[in-house]
């Protein structure tokens, strides 16, 4: 399965996976109820992953991320990998 968002308009995450279903999608862009990754710069939640199968979008996978926009000098603070020490 897959999953393309605009990150302008991107659907509205379900809190939990038994939220995440194939009408958070459609739901999210029909009613207008999408979030701008570069109003919130941090959105988290879970969004389902469609699939087509004879001809009809069925669910595939959920899946959970954490999107999160920060910029160049933070970014050069604090490098992706590279926020913890080392463990004992």
């Amino acid at each position: 399965g897959s999953i393309q968002m605009d990150l302008n308009r991107m659907p509205k995450p379900a809190k939990t996976a038994e939220k995440c279903s194939l009408d958070l999608v459609e739901d999210s862009l029909s009613s207008g109820r999408t979030v701008s990754l570069f109003e919130q710069k941090t959105v988290k939640g879970w969004w389902p992953c469609l699939a087509q199968q004879d001809k009809q979008r069925i669910l595939a996978g959920k899946l959970e991320m954490t999107l999160e926009i920060v910029a160049e000098q933070e970014h050069e603070e604090r490098p992706a990998g590279m926020g913890r020490d080392e463990p004992n």
